[in-house]
């Protein structure tokens, strides 16, 4: 099951929240937010049932990216923020260790 606050957005496989949201699940249960928005920002959680176990994530909305006169994508601060922020999760959660970057 997903969440966004305290309100559902599925039970299993079915979105019960309004489908102009955007979301979707990938075949791995993922959440899917195809239109990212102020409406779409906030605290989600998944839960996996019976067991009741939780994850939460906080989508936050940065700059958007800048493109220089070459049409290449620079990357915001912030962009680099959240970067950062994924790779201690993941450091964290042992996912990743430091003897693969060097």
């Amino acid at each position: 099951m997903w969440f966004k606050s305290n309100n559902t957005i599925t039970t299993g496989r079915e979105i019960i929240v309004d489908a102009a949201l955007g979301y979707h699940l990938d075949n791995d249960m993922n959440l899917i937010i195809d239109k990212v928005s102020d409406k779409t920002k906030g605290e989600y959680h998944c839960a996996i049932m019976p067991q009741d176990v939780r994850m939460k994530i906080f989508l936050e909305i940065g700059e958007e990216p800048k493109v220089d006169h070459n049409g290449q994508a620079m990357v915001s601060a912030s962009a680099l923020c959240l970067m950062l922020a994924l790779l201690v999760r993941e450091l964290s959660f042992g996912i990743v260790s430091l003897d693969k970057f060097f």
